[in-house]
């Protein structure tokens, strides 16, 4: 059987040792400054990494015939499309006769 390939790659770095001081030196708090932030670097390296940004879209308009054919085929084949439609329509009618009232 095919082996799969992980959707992910790690970095090489998530494999290195950090390298830290002895605990001694690290429980009395006498690392050097750099140390410190080498050791806090290290450590965020072993954090699953961030998902990738989904490349950008670029979309053109659809043309009529593409945006009557995707009309058509909601109105046809989705209802909670079809109740959002006919919700707005009722609400533009019963907008349109207060204001023949007024």
């Amino acid at each position: 059987p095919a082996t799969r390939a992980p959707s992910l790659l790690m970095s090489p770095m998530v494999f290195t040792q950090p390298t830290c001081a002895p605990p001694k030196e690290r429980d009395a708090g006498l690392l050097p400054l750099g140390s410190q932030e080498t050791a806090a670097a290290s450590t965020n390296l072993l954090l699953p990494l961030p998902a990738p940004e989904p490349p950008v879209v670029t979309s053109s308009p659809l043309t009529k015939l593409q945006l009557q054919e995707a009309l058509l085929y909601l109105v046809q084949n989705d209802d909670n499309f079809l109740n959002i439609i006919y919700e707005a329509y009722l609400f533009s009618m019963t907008q349109a006769a207060m204001k023949k009232t007024m």
